[in-house]
Parts: structure tokens; sequence; C-alpha cells
């Protein structure tokens, strides 16, 4: 991602270092290999709603890259963090990223020993990794998708929930795995409980969503083939199955990492994560064609409604005349169009 940030600004998560390092990933490319390639072969959706654009990237490798410019991809950037940030980062992934992989494959092969919590909820445990640094990798990957998402779109997080996080990362990446492991600090850290479902090699996509774009509490991040569910000090939604598509039993005391005894990851049916998956998706495609729709709104005496109907019928006509299929690429021509046509 190409970003205003130059060497000589400072890092954005210890805020002391200046933020000389190259390259850095908002979400480890390890743990979305699954979702959009292995290093170098990626495929990468990248929706803005806010911006009316779908960017894809595809790795140099890629089969697909026709273009001879090297290009970032948007979970990419430049002089965010700084050579000891991210060294630190690299040290809490290089624990967790291989071995949540290994738990994935062995899920579905049937080979992990599962139990059942008191809300019937399937999970299994383990004590490596241990639970406080499994905490603390997934608050580095939650709070650099916020930071990700400000850059993208909009923070639709609490400022100070957002600091406290950052305090919290910045202060325990710099211990010892050791040190890490023995704290007693994280009872008291926001509360986080971890899920995943039966993936197979089919599941995968191409497109990486964060956050859930229906905000909620416990606020919902996807990381690969791992979801998480952070508290905010706010009360719980209300409405949480409406928000996330998920059922409220995963709300599991059991379940919250920071309170268990060692590590603990949730389980849930592929189908519940499935439509969870096609609800954002949806969300997402419809922020987007709205974006359209009010850019011929403002431009125009029609209506929301009959805008859209419009945009719609132009972006239809468009995309049999071409051939194609991929109608979110005419939106931007077939706007203009309408707009043309009424005025």
């Amino acid at each position: 991602m190409k970003t205003s940030r130059t060497p000589e600004d400072i890092c954005l998560i210890c805020k002391t270092n200046k933020a000389d390092k190259e390259g850095s990933h908002f979400t480890p490319i390890g743990m979305i290999k699954t979702v959009v390639g292995k290093r170098n072969y990626e495929h990468e959706i990248t929706i803005s709603p806010g911006k009316g654009e779908i960017d894809q990237f595809y790795g140099r490798s890629n089969l697909n890259n026709t273009d001879t410019e090297i290009h970032q991809s948007d979970n990419v950037a430049d002089y965010i963090f700084c050579t000891e940030c991210e060294t630190n980062l690299g040290k809490i992934e290089s624990e967790c990223i291989d071995k949540l992989h290994d738990f994935s494959k062995k899920l579905v092969e049937e080979k992990l020993q599962l139990k059942v919590t008191t809300k019937g909820n399937a999970c299994f445990d383990f004590t490596k990794p241990n639970k406080n640094v499994l905490t603390l990798f997934f608050y580095t990957i939650i709070w650099r998708q916020i930071l990700l998402d400000s850059l993208l779109h909009k923070v639709q997080f609490p400022v100070a929930f957002i600091e406290r996080l950052r305090t919290i990362i910045n202060s325990e990446i710099k211990k010892s795995i050791a040190d890490i492991e023995k704290s007693g600090d994280y009872v008291n850290y926001p509360k986080l409980i971890i899920y995943t479902s039966y993936h197979k090699d089919s599941d995968t996509t191409g497109y990486t969503y964060n956050p859930n774009p229906y905000p909620s509490n416990p606020e919902l991040f996807t990381v690969g083939t791992y979801d998480t569910l952070i508290f905010k000090p706010d009360r719980i939604s209300p409405h949480f199955n409406l928000e996330t598509k998920l059922p409220t039993t995963i709300l599991d005391n059991d379940l919250i990492i920071n309170d268990a005894p060692q590590s603990v990851v949730g389980i849930i049916d592929f189908n519940v994560w499935d439509t969870k998956q096609k609800f954002f998706y949806a969300k997402f495609a419809d922020d987007f064609i709205n974006f359209y729709v009010l850019r011929i709104t403002n431009a125009t005496n029609l209506g929301f409604e009959e805008a859209r109907q419009h945009l719609m019928a132009e972006t239809h006509l468009i995309a049999k005349t071409t051939g194609a299929d991929n109608y979110g690429d005419f939106l931007d021509e077939a706007s203009q169009n309408v707009i043309s046509k009424h005025n």
C-alpha cells in the first residue's frame, strides 16, 4: 500500500524510533496464505466501498500477473514500523503461525482431541503456543487490521480502545517469550475468543476483510482460517447474532482465552462460517454499489432507489455487451452513463 509516510516518520507501535522498515504486513502473510495464496503467488482482492474501488493484487510469481512493475498489496506498507518493533512482531509470529496451521490440518484430519464446553461449543486446548503468547499474537493482528482499516476506510473503534491495544503490544513484544508466558497481566487485558472451522483447501476465496463491517461487541476480526472476538468495555451487543451471523452461544466464558487454564480455540460448523462470510461479502458489495448510487443522486434529480435501478440496468447492459461477468468493473462507467442521460 502506498502511503505518504517516510523513513523520518515515527514508528506507529513504539512511537519512539523512526519508522525505517519497508514491507511491513498488516496481517502476517503466513496467516492468510490459505486464503490468498503463498508469498509471491498471492491473489488478493480488496474492496474499498468508501472509495468505489476494487483492487486485485497478484504476487510477482502468479501466472495472472502480467505487470512488469512491482506493486505492493494493500496488506503491505512501508515506513509504518521500525526495525526493532518489526523484529519483535516476528518473534511472536514465529511462535504461533506454524502451530495454528498444524492445528487446522489436524482438525480436518480428525486428529485433534476435542472437548465440549458447558454451553455446548466444541473446542480444543493446548499448552503451546502458551495462552499469553497466542493472545498477544492476535492482539498484534487486530491492532494492525484496525490500522489498515483507518488507512483504507474509516476507524469505527473508540480511540481509547485502540490506544490501549497499542500500549499493551508495545510493552509486551519487547519481553522475552518466557516473560510473556509467566505474566499475570493478561487476565486484565481485553478479553479474547479465538475460533475456527473445518476448513478445506477449496475454501480459498482471495477475499480478505477486516474488521466486520457491522460494528459489534465483541468485535469480530478474521485472520485467515481463524476468527477472533475481542471484547470492548461497552455492554455486549444485544443483536450480536444479526451483526455477525454467529450464534450467541459462541460468547462462552469457557472460550475466553485470558481466563482459561491454557490456550483454547473454539470450533464452529463450517456452514455457520460460510454463512458469516457470505453475509459480509454481501454487505461490502452493497456498500460498494451505494457509492455509485450516491454519485448519481448528487449529480442528478433522481432519488436513491430510482438511481440504483438505473445504475444496475446500465451495468447489466455494459456487462452483456462486453460478455463479462464482473459487474464491479463497470459501475464507474455505468454511473457516468446514467448521469449523462439524466442531465
